[in-house]
């Protein structure tokens, strides 16, 4: 669940993927994506005005979680080894 700080209420629908743990959220600039961080090694992006999950990934461990740049078009995935840039394009 995603809450407003300033009115106490829900900001968002229900928003379920994740069967474990969600360490990290990201939020773009224009806080239309949500990029989430599961414990069971998954990163979902989700579209929050309709709270839809429009991509995942599995098997992804993120060490850092997943950096948004401060644009709003792309974030990072790293794991291990691993560097990918997304564009949030995409995503949408």
């Amino acid at each position: 669940l995603v809450w407003n700080p300033a009115t106490g209420q829900r900001a968002l629908p229900d928003i379920r993927g994740h069967f474990s743990g969600v360490p990290a959220l990201s939020f773009t600039s224009d806080s239309r994506t949500l990029i989430s961080q599961g414990g069971e090694h998954t990163i979902r992006c989700w579209n929050l005005p309709t709270g839809t999950e429009v991509l995942s990934f599995h098997d992804a461990i993120a060490d850092w979680g997943c950096p948004v740049s401060p644009d709003g078009r792309t974030f990072i995935h790293s794991g291990g080894k691993d560097r990918d840039v997304w564009r949030i394009e995409r995503v949408k």
